[in-house]
Formats: structure tokens, sequence, C-alpha cells
């Protein structure tokens, strides 16, 4: 009903909507990079006290042959570093948000311009 006094009226609730939408996904966008970027870093740090741990073990197996002496072929493991992938991605989904919110920027103005 409204719609046939205002033409323009769907438009503008659907631009509306979509503006909500894209304030949903940056504000989304931006706690996954957070959250991903404490991950990233507390891995980092549990990386880093793993090994800091196994060169102790080795210091104090040393008489004994090390640590690959006492537990054989499984001593040697290796811990996989995705930490520059996990910021390459983060980066990605801060850029999303970034979109988003200028997306909804650009639509509040052109949605001025059109009434």
């Amino acid at each position: 009903m409204l719609g046939a006094l205002l033409p323009n009226y769907g438009v503008m609730c659907a631009l509306d909507q979509i503006a909500i939408l894209s304030q949903a996904v940056s504000t989304l966008a931006s706690d996954t990079s957070a959250a991903l970027a404490l991950v990233n870093k507390e891995m980092s740090e549990i990386r880093l006290y793993a090994m800091q741990n196994r060169m102790a073990l080795d210091y104090v197996l040393a008489a004994t042959g090390g640590v690959c002496k006492v537990i054989g072929p499984e001593c040697c493991i290796t811990i996989d570093d995705f930490s520059g992938s996990i910021t390459n991605i983060t980066k990605e989904i801060n850029q999303t948000g970034h979109d988003a919110r200028v997306w909804k920027v650009n639509s509040a103005h052109s949605s001025k311009l059109a009434n």
C-alpha cells in the first residue's frame, strides 16, 4: 500500500536492510580478526615454549644420548608455523569488514541523494 504512494519505498527499505547486514558483516569481520590475532599470538607462544622445553629436556638427557635416544624415532617432530598465513587471512577479513563499512557509508550518501 505504501509502495503505491512512495514509489521508492521498497528500494529504500531494501537499502536499509542491506545497510544493517553490512554493519553485521563489518562487526563479524572485526571480531573474527581480533580473535584470530589472539589465537595466532597464543600459538606462537606455545610453539616457543614447547621448543624451549625440548631443548631443556635434550640438555638434561644429554648424558644418556638425548631425547631421541630415550623415546626413539618419535622424537623427530616439527611444529608447523602457519602464523604468516593466519596473519594474511586476518588482513583479508579486515579488508572485507572495511569494504562493508565503506559500502554502508556510500549507500547512505546515495540514499540521501535519491530523496
